[in-house]
């Protein structure tokens, strides 16, 4: 039976750093997705089923064939950064396939507190992660159902270009251009993003430092009225 929902710590969501191509990105969110069961009985030695990563529905056949690539380039590797956007803990200290085909994950002590907690965290559609083709794409839309349920999110412009990996882009061009034609794609896909543009530089009142974001997730309010 393929895994569709991806269950993810929300502090992962906004902590990994910009520097994880796609394949990267795609094996934290699998890895974090099987071991989520056991973080809150405290082990950071988790054992998990073959099938937790392979029928992931975040598996592709690329990822698949460069997967032991992809889990070597992720242990012992700084991925989570601190509040000053800096790739300071490593999460995965080991990833090793066993001969019984069980995948063994030791998650590195310094960053289990990043995961420890039973109430804090998102759920994400695979069907449509797996339609999102491009890293800032998925991405975008991790941040944006992380976002759902606090109504207008008020989030600077700066912050987003570093987490998307590209904060050397003109703000201009991100704006009316990069984030303009991810957000007319995701509404495409049971999404409304409604993005209110600010400023809070009173030398230049032009300059937008600031976006207040509201995302109505079509599908989740169809669900909760039973339709």
């Amino acid at each position: 039976m393929t895994i569709t929902t991806i269950k993810t710590p929300n502090r992962i969501i906004m902590s990994l750093t910009p520097e994880l191509n796609k394949h990267e990105f795609l094996m934290t969110l699998i890895l974090v997705n099987g071991c989520c069961h056991k973080f809150y009985e405290n082990k950071t030695d988790i054992y998990l089923a073959e099938t937790f990563i392979t029928k992931n529905i975040l598996m592709s056949d690329s990822l698949k064939h460069y997967i032991k690539k992809t889990t070597n380039s992720l242990i012992g590797r700084k991925i989570i950064c601190d509040n000053n956007k800096q790739a300071k803990f490593v999460l995965f200290e080991e990833i090793e396939k066993l001969k019984d085909g069980r995948y063994f994950v030791r998650l590195h002590k310094d960053s289990f507190w990043l995961l420890n907690n039973r109430s804090d965290y998102t759920l994400f559609d695979g069907n449509l992660m797996k339609r999102l083709n491009t890293i800032d794409l998925l991405k975008f839309y991790c941040l944006m159902k992380r976002w759902a349920d606090y109504g207008n999110y008020h989030c600077y412009v700066e912050w987003l270009k570093w987490y998307l990996n590209v904060k050397n882009m003109e703000t201009y061009i991100f704006l009316h251009k990069y984030i303009l034609k991810i957000t007319k794609y995701l509404n495409k896909h049971n999404f409304k993003l409604q993005i209110t543009k600010c400023n809070e530089d009173e030398k230049d009142r032009k300059r937008v430092t600031k976006l207040i974001i509201n995302v109505f997730d079509t599908y989740k309010e169809l669900l909760n009225e039973g339709i």
